[in-house]
Protein backbone atom coordinates (compact mmCIF):
# COMPACT_ATOMS: atom_id res chain seq x y z
CA UNK A 1 0.00 0.00 0.00
CA UNK A 2 1.31 3.29 -0.82
CA UNK A 3 1.72 5.52 2.03
CA UNK A 4 0.27 8.77 0.76
CA UNK A 5 1.26 11.48 3.55
CA UNK A 6 4.35 12.34 1.26
CA UNK A 7 3.20 12.51 -1.87
CA UNK A 8 3.17 15.99 -3.50
CA UNK A 9 0.33 17.38 -4.36
CA UNK A 10 -1.09 17.51 -7.65
CA UNK A 11 -4.14 18.62 -9.92
CA UNK A 12 -5.57 16.68 -12.67
CA UNK A 13 -8.23 17.72 -14.70
CA UNK A 14 -10.85 14.64 -15.12
CA UNK A 15 -14.07 14.34 -17.89
CA UNK A 16 -17.38 12.85 -16.44
CA UNK A 17 -18.12 10.07 -19.19
CA UNK A 18 -21.03 7.46 -20.00
CA UNK A 19 -23.14 7.11 -17.02
CA UNK A 20 -21.60 9.60 -14.66
CA UNK A 21 -17.82 7.46 -14.97
CA UNK A 22 -14.77 9.17 -13.84
CA UNK A 23 -11.29 7.66 -15.09
CA UNK A 24 -8.18 7.69 -13.27
CA UNK A 25 -5.27 8.06 -15.33
CA UNK A 26 -2.98 4.99 -14.94
CA UNK A 27 0.02 7.27 -13.05
CA UNK A 28 -2.56 8.46 -10.69
CA UNK A 29 -3.70 4.40 -10.11
CA UNK A 30 -0.37 3.22 -9.94
CA UNK A 31 0.86 6.05 -7.55
CA UNK A 32 -1.59 5.85 -5.09
CA UNK A 33 -0.98 2.02 -5.31
CA UNK A 34 -4.62 1.35 -6.74
CA UNK A 35 -6.53 -1.90 -8.05
CA UNK A 36 -9.08 -2.73 -10.16
CA UNK A 37 -12.06 -3.48 -7.29
CA UNK A 38 -10.81 -1.15 -4.66
CA UNK A 39 -13.26 0.81 -2.73
CA UNK A 40 -12.77 5.19 -2.78
CA UNK A 41 -14.72 7.70 -0.41
CA UNK A 42 -16.40 10.44 -2.54
CA UNK A 43 -17.06 13.08 0.20
CA UNK A 44 -18.89 16.50 -1.16
CA UNK A 45 -18.31 19.07 1.27
CA UNK A 46 -20.50 22.40 1.82
CA UNK A 47 -18.83 24.54 -0.15
CA UNK A 48 -19.05 21.97 -2.91
CA UNK A 49 -15.77 20.35 -3.26
CA UNK A 50 -15.18 16.86 -4.10
CA UNK A 51 -12.51 15.13 -2.27
CA UNK A 52 -11.85 11.25 -3.44
CA UNK A 53 -10.08 9.27 -0.99
CA UNK A 54 -9.14 5.10 -0.95
CA UNK A 55 -11.06 3.44 1.32
CA UNK A 56 -8.05 2.04 2.63
CA UNK A 57 -5.92 5.48 3.66
CA UNK A 58 -9.05 6.40 4.97
CA UNK A 59 -9.47 3.31 7.65
CA UNK A 60 -5.70 3.75 8.08
CA UNK A 61 -6.34 7.35 9.54
CA UNK A 62 -9.91 6.55 11.26
CA UNK A 63 -8.03 3.41 12.94
CA UNK A 64 -4.99 5.79 14.01
CA UNK A 65 -7.84 8.43 15.54
CA UNK A 66 -9.53 6.34 17.64
CA UNK A 67 -6.10 3.98 18.70
CA UNK A 68 -6.51 5.13 22.25
CA UNK A 69 -10.06 4.01 23.02
CA UNK A 70 -8.65 0.12 22.59
CA UNK A 71 -4.74 -0.15 23.22
CA UNK A 72 -3.55 -3.35 22.13
CA UNK A 73 -6.51 -4.00 19.76
CA UNK A 74 -5.57 -4.74 16.25
CA UNK A 75 -8.12 -3.42 13.71
CA UNK A 76 -6.25 -4.16 10.77
CA UNK A 77 -9.40 -5.74 8.50
CA UNK A 78 -8.98 -5.55 4.57
CA UNK A 79 -10.96 -3.22 2.57
CA UNK A 80 -11.22 -4.17 -0.79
Amino acid sequence: MAHTTSLAPERHTLRLGNRGRIVLRAEVRHRLDLKQGDRLILSVEADGTLVLQGARVLAHRLQGMFADLAPGVGGSRRLS
